[in-house]
């Protein structure tokens, strides 16, 4: 990062790292997990002494709750005039999906358990009456009936009430 970066979020981040007791010089994948939430989504509500230096030797204090960078991000985005800082905001705020799950938002063992060959992901992502078309000739093939029927039967449970309330050409997903 380059000095001007480092100056400006130091000033900021000052004040978190010494009531947290982190240093600013700790690479980011050494800090721990509770050390990046507060950086990123700020100290809930929890008020905190911010003293900035001024160049002729005078500090400006101040006592506020540490916003977050997320949250500073997005403020600017909503607030700003500029164009550029909205352009550059919005350059950062690119969904990328997770490497782990793939944007699945499930751990890997959840995708692991698989059931008629497709994962649970897999399984939400059909549209409704394939689906549900699908759960059911699973349920009545083959052994796994027993253990896989409730399970099958609670997923299909969104669709059976919108066929239910004659709303079934709306989809739940």
């Amino acid at each position: 990062m380059g000095r001007r970066g480092r100056h400006r979020v130091g000033g900021t981040l000052r004040a978190p790292a010494k009531a947290y007791g982190f240093s600013l010089k700790t690479p980011w994948r050494k800090l721990p997990l509770k050390v990046r939430k507060l950086v990123l989504e700020g100290s809930e509500g929890e008020e905190l002494r911010f003293e900035f230096k001024l160049k002729k030797g005078s500090s400006w204090v101040h006592h506020g709750t540490y916003e977050g960078v997320l949250n500073n991000l997005e403020r600017r985005y909503r607030e700003t005039s500029s164009e550029g800082i909205r352009r550059w905001i919005g350059s950062l705020m690119n969904p990328t999906p997770c490497p782990d799950c793939g944007g699945r938002r499930l751990k890997p063992e959840s995708l692991a358990v698989r059931i008629e060959g497709r994962s649970i992901a897999e399984w939400s992502a059909l549209s409704r009456s394939p689906r549900r078309a699908a759960i059911w000739r699973a349920c009545a093939e083959g052994g796994a009936v027993v253990i896989a029927e409730p399970i099958l039967s609670r997923a299909d449970q969104p669709s059976q009430i919108l066929d239910d309330v004659g709303l079934g050409y709306l989809s739940n997903t």
